[in-house]
């Protein structure tokens, strides 16, 4: 699968499937989500990168739950009760999760905000990143600035 050589492109050794990473982002720093998650504030952001050995998808939700948003290999969809959020804001085209940094941009134009540069690991393949640094590159973090809060 295509996932399967991107992700070894990025210094990640993939195991026998089934295999899995999500990879998140957020507008407060990631782990927040997993430790204060009574400290977030409604219109605090989380974008998770799943990829597995079947597909990939991107989802982007916010605390208050006024948006829910997929891209992936099933297509794009936008759910909120707002019109703003259905038909107003230019959402970006993703046709792959190689091209996440340039959605990421598109994001934090189209709603005026940052994400943090630390992103959190999840999944099997979390213990498989053999060079760091070419997923740090991917990811435009520094090495350090990935980790596991789970």
């Amino acid at each position: 699968m295509y996932t399967s050589n991107f992700l070894e492109s990025v210094g990640v050794k993939l195991s026998k499937a089934p295999w899995s990473i999500h990879i998140q982002w957020s507008t407060t720093q990631p782990k927040n989500w997993v430790l204060k998650r009574n400290s977030l504030l409604p219109e605090d952001l989380l974008l998770t990168l799943s990829l597995n050995d079947r597909y990939w998808e991107l989802t982007l939700e916010r605390k208050d739950q006024l948006f829910h948003v997929q891209w992936g290999t099933y297509g794009f969809d936008v759910t909120s009760q707002q019109l703003k959020y259905k038909r107003l804001i230019n959402w970006p085209i993703l046709d792959s999760p190689e091209d996440i940094m340039s959605a990421i941009d598109v994001l934090e134009q189209e709603l005026g905000l940052r994400f943090v540069k630390h992103v959190n690991l999840q999944g099997t393949l979390c213990d498989s990143i053999e060079r760091p640094e070419l997923f740090s590159k991917w990811l435009n973090i520094s090495v350090n600035d990935f980790g596991v809060f789970s």
